[in-house]
This record gives C-alpha cells, structure tokens and sequence, in this order.
C-alpha cells in the first residue's frame, strides 16, 4: 500500500521484485539524495532494508499497450 501511494504522489515511477522477493529496485523522482531518503523512509520495512542509491541518467519505460474492449 506505501508503494502504491507513493507511486499515485508521482514519487515512485516504477518498481520490480526479484522472484526470490530479495531484492527490490524501485525509480524514485526526486530533486536530489535527500529526497530519496525521504521516499525510502516511508518504507514500511526499511529497518530491514539494507539499500543503495544509484543516480540514474535516464529510464525509459515503454508503455504497455492494451487493446480497446469491444462493446458489441
């Protein structure tokens, strides 16, 4: 639920789970580090979390295209 909050704020962009549930990746909008660790903290597990920060020059995330339902 935190995630889908932060994600209808436009704070996350995106997020993936390794199928182990291990690792965690996540794209996080902010201006600089300090507004990430704002959004991490927000997690409800991160006590738990060990993390890295990686700046990201660019992500590009092709939209998933799915057909209109007909009405007939």
């Amino acid at each position: 639920m935190a995630i889908d909050e932060l994600m209808d704020d436009g704070r996350i962009s995106s997020y993936a789970l390794s199928i182990d549930r291990g690792r965690f990746w996540a794209v996080i909008n902010a201006e600089n580090d300090f507004g990430v660790l704002d959004v991490i903290n927000q997690f409800p597990l991160i006590d738990q979390m060990p993390y890295v920060i990686t700046e990201l020059m660019f992500n590009h995330a092709g939209a998933i295209h799915v057909p209109g339902f007909s009405l007939n």
